[in-house]
C-alpha cells in the first residue's frame, strides 16, 4: 500500500513532502484500526454492545501506575488511556467524578460498590462474545473463580451487558423488537398490580400503552377510569409489577369499571442456564401459588414475570413458595454465581420445591422492525375496547436454544413438609424435655444446699444458651431461612438490610395502590439479606449521595432523561 502510494521516482521536493505526509497518515491510520476504533466512539451509543458493563469494576488496579487515578471526560477516554498504557488490559471510569483507573491482564470484575462506574477491556471485540456465550457444566462453581471459568470469555455478563444504550448511557429502546405482549386483561389476565406509578405527562399523540412500548423500563401499563374522580382515563406503569392476581392490595376498579392492562417484554433474551431444583437467594417474591393449583401455569406466569423485567435475570418458581424473580432495588444476586451453600444451594427441602427457574440474558437481537401491537382508541363509555388480535394467555415466547438445548423442568418430589415440621416439634419436645430436667436438677440442687448439703453451682446455663444462639431463637426471632415464608401469611414491606445504597432502610412508599412491595420479600429462602448497591447501568445525576428508587428511574424515563 506504501508503494502505491509513493512512486519511487517523485518530480518536485513538494511532492515527496506530500508522500511522507501520506505515509504518516497511513501508519496511523492502521494503528488506529488495529485499536477496534476507540477514538471513533464519540457516545456510549456508539460503543458495541457486550464491550461495556455498567454498575462494575474490575480489581485489583494496576499498580505503580503514576497519576493514577486519572481525570478523564468520558469513558471512551479512560479507555483510549488504557490503550496507550503498556500492560493495561481493563478500565473502569466512574462518571459521578470522573475517575479512570486502570486494570491490567490478572484484573477480574466485581460489582461497584459506588455509583457510576463504566468499565470495560482495552479493546471491543466486535464479535460480543458475551452476547454469545453459554456457561459450560461447571458454573455455577464452588468459588467466584470456578464460576468465571465455565464461561468461554473468562467471566459471567453482567447485568444488561447487551442491551443499547442512548448516548448518556442509559437503557435505549430495542428498535427491531420494541415490544412484545406477554399478558393481557383481554385474555384473562387478571393485571391487578402493585408497585405502579401513576403517569402524567403523556403528549397529544401519546397513549399510555404507547408510551410503555417506548420506555424499556416500563413492564406493565394500565389505565383505569375510577381514580380520576371525572371518569377520564390515569395512566399507571411500572416495572414488572408484584401480586397481579390478588385484588386486595393492587389495582382494583370496582365491577362496571374501565380497566385495561398488558405486561410487555422489550427486545429479546436468551437462557443460559436452567435453575430448577436449586435455590438461589436474595430473590424478591412476585406472587404466591394461591393463583396458580396447577405449578405449570405458575411458572409460565413467572417467566413472564422476569421477562417484562429489564433488570431480571434469574427467576423460580417453587410449588411451595411461589414466584421468586431477581429485583436489584430489592437486594443483590453474588456476581459471579458460586454454589457454596450460601449465595446458592442445591439438594436442601426449599431447592427441591424450584419446580422450575431460568437464568437469562436480556438482549436486542437485531432483524427487521417489527411492528408495534397498539391497540385502536379506547372508547371508554362502551365500558370495553376493540379487541385486536387474541394474545396467549402466556404470550408465545422463543429462545434462541436450540431443539435439543430446551429447558426441561425436572419433577423430583420434594422432602414432604409434614414430616419436616413432625420433625421439628419432635426435637422441640426433647429439648423441652432437656431444659426441664436440668431445670429441676437445679432445684433440688437449691434445696439440698438449704439441708447442709454442698453442690456445684450452676453457673454458666444462662450463656451456654446465649453462646449457642438457642436464647434468640426460643425468644421468637424470624429464622433466615427459605421454610420460614410458610408461617407467614402476607409478604413483608420495605426493604431490609442497609437500604438501596446502603444508607439506611429503604421503603418504596409510591404504591398508590395498597401496600404490598417494591422492596417487600419475607427473609426467607430467596429473602436473605445481601448487600445492596445501585442498579446496572444507572448512573444518578442527582449525585451519589441521593439514592434511586423506582419512581425516579421512571421518571428519568418518562421526562427523556437518562444518566
Amino acid at each position: 500500500a506504501m508503494a502505491a502510494s509513493c512512486p519511487m521516482v517523485v518530480p518536485a521536493w513538494k511532492s515527496r513532502r506530500r508522500c511522507v505526509v501520506a505515509v504518516v497518515a497511513l501508519v496511523l491510520s492502521s494503528a488506529s484500526r488495529g485499536a477496534v476504533g476507540q477514538a471513533e466512539y464519540k457516545t456510549l451509543a456508539d460503543v458495541p454492545m457486550g464491550c461495556y458493563s455498567y454498575g462494575y469494576q474490575y480489581t485489583p488496579e494496576m499498580p505503580n501506575i503514576t497519576g493514577q487515578p486519572f481525570t478523564e471526560t468520558s469513558a471512551m477516554l479512560c479507555q483510549q488511556r488504557c490503550v496507550a498504557t503498556p500492560g493495561c488490559a481493563t478500565f473502569g471510569y466512574w462518571t459521578t467524578n470522573q475517575e479512570c483507573w486502570l486494570g491490567g491482564p490478572d484484573s477480574v470484575m466485581v460489582v461497584s460498590q459506588s455509583l457510576g462506574a463504566i468499565t470495560g477491556p482495552a479493546h471491543c471485540s466486535t464479535a460480543a462474545h458475551q452476547c454469545g456465550s453459554i456457561p459450560g457444566p461447571g458454573f455455577p462453581g464452588a468459588t467466584p473463580a470456578e464460576s468465571r471459568a465455565a464461561w468461554q470469555v473468562g467471566q459471567q455478563p453482567a447485568n444488561l451487558q447487551c442491551w443499547p444504550r442512548k448516548p448518556t448511557g442509559f437503557p435505549a429502546t430495542c428498535q427491531s423488537h420494541t415490544a412484545i405482549i406477554l399478558q393481557d386483561t383481554l385474555t384473562g389476565w387478571p393485571g391487578h398490580c402493585e408497585g405502579l406509578m401513576k403517569i402524567t405527562n403523556l403528549g397529544d399523540s401519546e397513549t399510555c400503552q404507547s408510551r410503555c412500548f417506548g420506555t424499556p423500563l416500563c413492564g406493565v401499563w394500565a389505565v383505569e377510569n375510577t381514580t380520576s374522580g371525572d371518569g377520564t382515563l390515569t395512566c399507571w406503569q411500572g416495572m414488572f409489577g408484584q401480586n397481579c392476581y390478588d385484588t386486595s392490595n393492587g389495582l382494583s376498579p370496582p365491577e362496571g369499571a374501565f380497566f385495561r392492562s398488558q405486561r410487555v417484554m422489550h427486545g429479546t433474551f436468551r437462557v443460559l442456564m436452567n435453575t430448577a431444583n436449586m435455590q438461589i437467594k436474595n430473590l424478591t417474591k412476585a406472587f404466591g401459588i394461591e393463583m396458580h393449583p396447577d405449578w405449570k401455569e405458575g411458572a409460565k406466569a413467572c417467566r413472564m414475570t422476569c421477562l417484562s423485567y429489564l433488570l431480571c435475570q434469574f427467576w423460580q418458581y417453587s410449588s411451595v413458595y411461589g414466584c421468586w424473580v431477581e429485583d436489584d432495588m430489592s437486594a443483590t444476586i453474588a456476581y459471579p454465581l458460586v454454589n457454596d451453600g450460601t449465595e446458592m444451594n442445591v439438594g436442601s427441602y426449599s431447592a427441591l420445591t424450584v419446580k422450575a427457574g431460568e437464568y437469562i440474558q436480556h438482549t436486542c437481537k437485531a432483524g427487521v422492525k417489527e411492528p408495534l401491537p397498539t391497540d385502536p382508541p379506547y372508547m371508554v363509555h362502551t365500558g370495553g375496547t376493540t379487541r385486536h388480535p387474541a394474545v396467549p394467555k402466556y404470550g408465545v415466547i422463543e429462545t434462541t436454544l436450540s431443539p435439543t438445548e430446551k429447558i426441561e423442568v425436572r419433577q423430583d418430589e420434594p422432602f414432604p413438609l409434614w414430616a419436616t415440621m413432625l420433625i421439628c416439634v419432635t426435637v422441640a419436645l426433647c429439648l423441652g424435655v432437656v431444659g426441664a430436667a436440668v431445670w429441676m436438677t437445679m432445684l433440688d440442687a437449691d434445696k439440698m444446699g438449704t439441708m447442709g448439703m454442698t453442690s456445684a453451682p450452676a453457673k454458666g446455663l444462662p450463656g451456654m444458651l446465649a453462646g449457642t444462639g438457642m436464647g434468640a431463637r426460643l425468644g421468637g426471632s424470624r429464622a433466615q431461612s427459605f421454610d420460614s415464608q410458610a408461617s407467614q401469611s402476607a409478604p413483608l414491606v420495605g426493604g431490609g438490610g442497609g437500604g438501596l445504597l446502603g444508607f439506611g432502610h429503604t421503603t418504596y412508599q409510591n404504591l398508590h395502590f395498597g401496600a404490598g412491595g417494591h422492596g417487600g420479600y419475607p427473609p426467607g429462602p430467596y429473602g436473605q439479606q445481601g448487600m445492596q448497591h445501585h442498579i446496572p447501568g444507572y448512573h444518578p445525576a442527582m449525585g451519589a449521595q441521593q439514592g434511586l428508587t423506582r419512581d425516579t428511574l421512571m421518571q428519568y424515563a418518562h421526562h427523556g432523561r437518562g444518566y
